[in-house]
This record gives structure tokens, sequence and C-alpha cells, in this order.
């Protein structure tokens, strides 16, 4: 993921604060691509590493992220716009915080528990990995609504988890009715419980995605969408485009 550096006209706090930012927005997004590699190969101990490696670097950026927040709170002076910005950088940390997390939590379920040995799981497979793209998508395009202000891609990626959570339910309701009168294997129960809880890992994901276009739309225009708004009012603010 590419970003750009803040107006040089910001303290050089304010762009301490960017750069760790940008760094963490990465290494988020690197898990993201990780998970796709548990997903889609037979994971081994050096991509456990790289995942556990990789989680330490989301935690330490995190905290420093945290620490340039307040930093740039006591010696920058912001105005009303930049101190929403600041503010923001802060929320989101922690929606990324809460991504990096729930990976974690999945991540390795599979490496421990050898999991992808069901003949049967490719079909599984393939729609866990559709979701996966998507939510990716959101959580870059969320990011980006952030670095660039852009508004439009802030309200297109809330309208978006729409598609997610349909997704969602596609996976749940077609593991449930494939495997119904089936005689299941323990493998095969440990399979099917990680195809449904990867499926609802990626939805929360998506979720978060949306917090952050959320939370960019705040930054942006000063107005808190949270809980206000139903798909058919974000509709309605992007003019029907989306």
């Amino acid at each position: 993921m590419n970003f750009v550096s803040m107006n040089t006209n910001n303290s050089r706090q304010i762009a301490n604060l960017n750069e760790k930012f940008r760094h963490l927005c990465e290494k988020v997004m690197q898990q993201l691509d990780f998970f796709e590699d548990v997903l889609l190969k037979n994971p081994n101990t050096e991509l456990a590493k790289k995942i556990n490696m990789n989680e330490s670097e989301i935690d330490r950026l995190e905290n420093e992220v945290r620490e340039e927040v307040v930093k740039s709170l006591l010696t920058s002076s912001p105005r009303a716009i930049e101190l929403r910005k600041i503010i923001t950088y802060q929320d989101i940390t922690n929606f990324l915080e809460s991504i990096g997390d729930l990976l974690m939590d999945i991540i390795t379920y599979p490496i421990e528990k050898k999991v992808f040995d069901l003949p049967d799981f490719e079909d599984f497979r393939a729609k866990l990995k559709e979701m996966l793209i998507f939510s990716k998508k959101m959580v870059n395009d969320a990011i980006f609504s952030f670095y660039y202000e852009d508004s439009d891609i802030a309200y297109r990626t809330i309208i978006e988890d729409n598609i997610l959570d349909g997704l969602f339910r596609e996976i749940s309701e077609n593991t449930l009715l494939y495997f119904q009168d089936t005689p299941l294997s323990e493998q095969e129960l440990t399979n099917i419980i990680h195809i449904t809880n990867s499926a609802f890992i990626i939805e929360q994901i998506g979720d978060i995605a949306t917090y952050i276009a959320e939370a960019a739309i705040y930054m942006i225009k000063g107005t808190d969408i949270r809980h206000k708004f139903s798909n058919y009012d974000v509709i309605n603010e992007t003019n029907g485009n989306y």
C-alpha cells in the first residue's frame, strides 16, 4: 500500500505520527496477505514464524502511534480540523489493532489443527478466498479514504459491507446444508469449525473497515454517522452513485 506524506506545514510530531501510522497500516495489510497464504496453501512453521513476527511489529507500532498521538496533542496546538485528524489516528489505530487480533485468532488455528485435510474443502476455500479478497479491498479503501480525505470512497466502503454480509450468509448456509446428512470424522468437524470461524472473522474485518470509513467521514466532514445512517441514507448521501 502506498501513502503520501502529510502536508509539510504540519509539525514534526504530526509527521512522525503519520509515518508510524503508515507502517502500521502496511503491517496489518501484510497480515491479511499472510492469512490468504494460510487459506490457499498448506501452512508451515516458516509461515507461522513470519505471522508471529509481523504481529509483534503490529503491537510495537500500535504503541508508538499512541505515543505520537499524545505528543501531537501536547506540542502541536492543533486547529479544530487537525485535532479531528489526530483523534481519528487514534480511533483507526484501535480498529487496526482489532483486525490484527482477529487474524491471530484464526491464522494459528489451521496450523495447529492441521486443517485442509477434508477433500471437499476446496469449494469452501474458494468462497473464503472471495470473502477475504473483498474484505482486504474494503480495509484498503477505508484507509485510503482517510489518507486522501475522500468521503466518496468512505461511503462506498460502508455500502459494500452488504456484499460481504451476503457472502458470509452463503458460506454459513451452504456449510450446514452440505454436511447435514453426513457422518463426520473428528478432522472433518475440525475443518467445518474452521470454515465457519474463518467466514465469521472475515465478516467482522469487513465491519471494522466500515468503522474506519465512518471515522474518515468524521475527520473529513466533522459529521458523526455511526449508528445513524441506514443503507438508504448512505446511498442518498452519495446521490445514489453506489
